[in-house]
């Protein structure tokens, strides 16, 4: 079997440095709007469908924040927050994989549950950006089906 749609993804980051008279710490949260195309292998057993898939998902990034903290030697602290993808790529692919169990409850109706792998295959940044950052998240979908 095959799914299409639309999916709105986040993933994030922290880091957090710390030395004997300064510290600076990080969050960084990214916000796409993607369109996965997955491949599935599925096996029923009575109303129990185990479901093993593989796709890509090509993605635009909608929304990108990033809070810095810094605390120096006076002990003076200062934040500083950036909401702009100005230098980010705004269009990524993300290769994705599915492990997942669903459950008929009628022939129509029936839940589900799903994990789920994802790996970005181009940066956030760039080409012109000295760095090169893919995401990589770990997550679960669940939810209900309605056959038609």
């Amino acid at each position: 079997m095959w799914e299409a749609g639309v999916a709105f993804m986040q993933n994030g980051e922290q880091y957090s440095f710390s030395a004997t008279d300064t510290s600076h710490n990080y969050t960084s949260r990214y916000s796409w709007l993607g369109v996965p195309l997955k491949l599935y292998y599925k096996h029923d057993f009575n109303k129990l469908r185990l479901q093993v898939g593989a796709g890509v998902i090509p993605q635009m990034q909608m929304k990108f924040r990033r809070e810095d903290t810094f605390l120096n030697r006076e002990g003076t602290n200062s934040t500083v927050e950036t909401k702009t993808i100005n230098g980010m790529n705004t269009f990524s692919i993300s290769a994705v994989g599915n492990i997942g169990l669903h459950y008929s409850i009628t022939n129509r109706f029936g839940a589900f549950v799903q994990f789920e792998y994802r790996h970005q295959l181009m940066s956030s940044y760039l080409k012109t950006y000295p760095y090169i950052h893919k995401g990589t998240s770990i997550g679960a979908n669940f939810g209900l089906t309605f056959g038609l």
